[in-house]
């Protein structure tokens, strides 16, 4: 909504923007009003204030700790992917096992020191798919299904983050 004032000059002039609103609104607003001088028609056109609600503090906490939260289950995930792989290799001598564990885990200790959630989610993605497929052709829980499991997990807690 805009109005129209006669103007007085052809200046720009700033006033706070303090017009039939609540003290509440007064408080919160840190805006002004600019009135700018339409110089063919002579009127100064004025913008109304718009005052924000300010976000209540449960949800920035909620926000925060979500974020903490994904970048904590990063690392552990990471080493864990780490781990599994090393663990493979030590018990079966299966260099892929090692490969691909080893490899996941350092693309997600890199999204951890990089703070990246989509990296993370996409990682973890990946993993889903390729256990659901080891998983369909072996019918064993352990690896394919245990890792299909917690990385579901991972990709719940990182789309919640990154959602937020």
């Amino acid at each position: 909504m805009m109005a129209f004032l006669p103007a007085p000059s052809s200046k720009v002039a700033c006033r706070p923007c303090h017009s039939n609103i609540s003290l509440y609104e007064k408080a919160l607003c840190r805006k002004t009003y600019c009135f700018r001088t339409d110089r063919r028609n002579l009127v100064t056109r004025v913008r109304p204030c718009q005052v924000s609600k300010p976000t209540p503090l449960w949800t920035q906490r909620v926000v925060c700790s979500l974020t903490k939260v994904a970048e904590t289950f990063m690392l552990f995930y990471a080493l864990l992917l780490a781990g599994g792989g090393i663990a493979g290799y030590v018990r079966v001598k299966s260099t892929a096992s090692i490969t691909s564990g080893v490899v996941s885990g350092l693309v997600l200790a890199y999204a951890w020191y990089e703070k990246s959630i989509p990296v993370a989610l996409a990682v973890s993605v990946v993993l889903v798919v390729v256990s659901a497929i080891r998983y369909s052709k072996s019918k064993k829980f352990m690896p394919a299904g245990l890792l299909g499991l917690v990385s579901t997990c991972a990709c719940v807690i990182f789309a919640l983050a990154l959602r937020t």
